[in-house]
């Protein structure tokens, strides 16, 4: 079966955990559209093949620009598997998100899973994650999927959420810039997946466009984006109950 991969990944612990899976329910090679680039929208696929779905959780919700992209897509005739890649508080309304938006769309939800990445602001949340035991399971889960789908069962996939979703996430800081390491090389200003970063000076980051994915960061060769101080203390602050967890990965097929 022909299996596309649509994922936004700005720091790549989506990508990672969603390719194992690709890996694990086809010999061939995925098709990969990377929503996290500007540019890319989702393309025609051809109904009868399988696309795993994949975003990273932001306050409970998937990243705007992805569902922008999935709104406007078309996959009539599709099988979808979703996943919601989460740094360990909590997904709340991004998986059922993930899946009206999917369905809107024309396709058939086969299979959900919400799992565990390190969290991108706070890395001792959920460190090393996902780990050899995450991949072990999720290539059962893999094995799950295509048993379902090889039987043809059209049993309804039932995720947690609720409707109306809770509030989209806005931004609350942008990262900030060290002047003395910039090079103005343009690296984070082609990796925004949102434009939000100034061509002419990337120190300038609009506050309306940004959705703190920190790819900006990730992609900086030379070390100069990173999150304000306070706000890192802020969060980290806000979310130390949770250090020491092992929050478990949830699969629905």
């Amino acid at each position: 079966m022909p299996v596309y991969h649509l994922y936004f990944s700005p720091c790549s612990s989506t990508y990672d955990t969603t390719y194992a899976f690709c890996r694990a329910i086809s010999q061939n090679a995925a098709i990969e559209v990377n929503l996290t680039d500007r540019e890319t929208e989702v393309p025609e696929i051809p109904a009868g093949s399988v696309a795993v779905v994949a975003a990273p959780v932001y306050a409970g919700r998937i990243p705007t620009p992805m569902a922008d992209k999935l709104a406007r897509a078309r996959l009539e005739g599709v099988k979808v598997v979703t996943f919601a890649v989460y740094g360990g508080r909590a997904y709340e309304d991004a998986l059922l998100e993930l899946n009206d938006l999917c369905e809107k769309a024309g396709a058939t939800v086969l299979a959900s899973a919400a799992t565990i990445a390190a969290h991108v602001f706070v890395p001792d949340l959920e460190r090393g994650r996902p780990d050899a035991n995450d991949f072990a399971e999720i290539k059962d889960f893999g094995r799950r999927v295509c048993e379902k789908y090889a039987k043809g069962e059209t049993t309804p996939v039932i995720v947690p959420g609720n409707r109306p979703y809770r509030p989209a996430y806005k931004a609350a800081f942008v990262p900030e810039t060290d002047t003395a390491m910039c090079r103005k090389c343009g690296v984070c200003v082609a990796a925004c997946p949102t434009g939000a970063i100034d061509a002419q000076d990337p120190s300038k980051t609009d506050i309306n466009l940004c959705i703190n994915c920190m790819r900006c960061a990730a992609s900086c060769a030379s070390g100069a984006k990173a999150q304000p101080a306070a706000a890192k203390a802020f969060i980290t602050a806000r979310l130390s109950p949770l250090l020491g967890g092992h929050k478990p990965n949830e699969f629905y097929v």
